[in-house]
């Protein structure tokens, strides 16, 4: 059985940062604007033909949609919140999971406060 792999977060920077609106993004891959923002708000997975597509339309690394960062930063963020100091205001799960894939840079820098602070 496949794992259902959701990009959306990344999939819109990608767009952002080319400066294609999501119409101009989605001619050229060949989706309907529809389904392209389906993605981009993780309502639907991403598939095989899509990433090979993006690969090929915007020359993309396709290690860049790679989710397995995204549960090693997730599971990162989880340690890093059960310190002892932050337990008054540890975030959910849902919550960790939504900066690690919204703002994975954001999450890193965290982590790297936390890291330091604990020096």
């Amino acid at each position: 059985m496949s794992r259902k792999v959701f990009v959306g977060p990344a999939l819109r920077r990608l767009r952002e940062e080319t400066r294609l609106t999501q119409t101009a993004f989605a001619q050229r891959l060949g989706l309907s604007v529809s389904y392209l923002n389906q993605i981009e708000n993780n309502q639907r997975p991403v598939t095989a033909s899509v990433l090979v597509a993006l690969g090929q339309t915007f020359g993309v690394d396709l290690a860049t949609f790679a989710t397995d960062d995204i549960d090693r930063l997730v599971t990162d963020l989880r340690e890093a919140s059960a310190d002892p100091l932050l337990t008054d205001t540890a975030p959910s799960l849902q919550d960790l999971k939504r900066v690690a894939s919204d703002s994975p840079a954001f999450a890193r820098a965290f982590l790297r406060l936390h890291q330091t602070a604990r020096r």
